[in-house]
């Protein structure tokens, strides 16, 4: 990351050309955004990841230990710091007024998005469920519970303060955030994920995840605690944009959980 840091700073002078154009400066720049978007990735690999010992039948011991607490909840830590808040480092002007004249909320909000679906996804979770209930000490393991708690107060960090302030970032980040959620808890069905192909068009059925209806149910408490939450930031927001989001959010979030039929 640090790398990362000095690399936008020497990015411009590094590729843009008394007579050239900027396609140079610009491929070099969508790459310190994908890099940025790897590096993060692979702090979400510590989320309910494992120590691994390749291991033979005479050797005893575990080949698989799932990985401290502690270092989980870090991770998460760090993600929610890093990963979740705006990398404003990456939002440079002079560079991409000249690139383009509008884009980067976009650029920004789908490498996020890309994170927050890896953090989300589902064997992970599962991993999550069953390493804790196969724990010795239940209340001591990294729950699901733990990291979507963990995950919610990273991601929606300005309702916990006194006067709310959400910029158009992380508007773009919550809003992906319930939308994967709810993706999650009401998967579209399958005729809309086929595009409308008939089934025998399509690969054969997939099994549902391990601990699907247990995954759902965590996933549906956090939008019910978030919600509350929301409902008391209401009229707390320190700007008409934050509330007129908070009141959409709700909107979505009431969607998700009681859907017309």
């Amino acid at each position: 990351m640090k790398n990362l840091k000095r690399g936008m700073q020497w990015l411009e002078q590094a590729t843009v050309k008394p007579l050239d154009d900027f396609d140079e400066l610009g491929q070099l720049y969508d790459r310190m955004v994908g890099q940025w978007r790897t590096e993060m990735g692979h702090v979400v690999q510590i989320v309910g990841g494992v120590n691994s010992q390749e291991k033979y039948g005479s050797q005893p011991g575990p080949r698989f230990t799932p990985l401290p607490a502690a270092r989980q909840k870090a991770a998460m830590k760090y993600l929610a710091d890093n990963a979740f808040q705006t990398p404003t480092f990456l939002i440079d002007q002079s560079i991409l007024r000249k690139l383009e004249p509008v884009g980067e909320i976009n650029r920004i909000q789908r490498a996020q998005a890309a994170v927050l679906t890896q953090v989300l996804n589902d064997s992970r979770m599962s991993r999550l469920v069953e390493y804790q209930a196969m724990s010795s000490d239940q209340d001591a393991a990294y729950s699901l519970g733990d990291m979507l708690g963990d995950l919610r107060k990273g991601v929606w960090a300005e309702v916990y303060s006194g006067s709310p302030k959400v910029d158009a970032y992380r508007r773009a980040l919550q809003r992906t955030y319930v939308e994967q959620m709810g993706l999650k808890i009401r998967p579209p069905k399958e005729d809309d994920q086929a595009g409308g192909f008939p089934q025998q068009a399509r690969r054969g059925p997939q099994a549902p995840p391990a601990n699907d209806g247990e995954i759902k149910n965590m996933l549906r408490g956090e939008l019910r605690d978030l919600d509350k939450e929301l409902a008391s930031a209401t009229e707390k927001a320190g700007d008409r944009e934050t509330r007129l989001h908070i009141e959409g959010i709700r909107a979505q979030i009431k969607e998700i959980l009681e859907p017309k039929e």
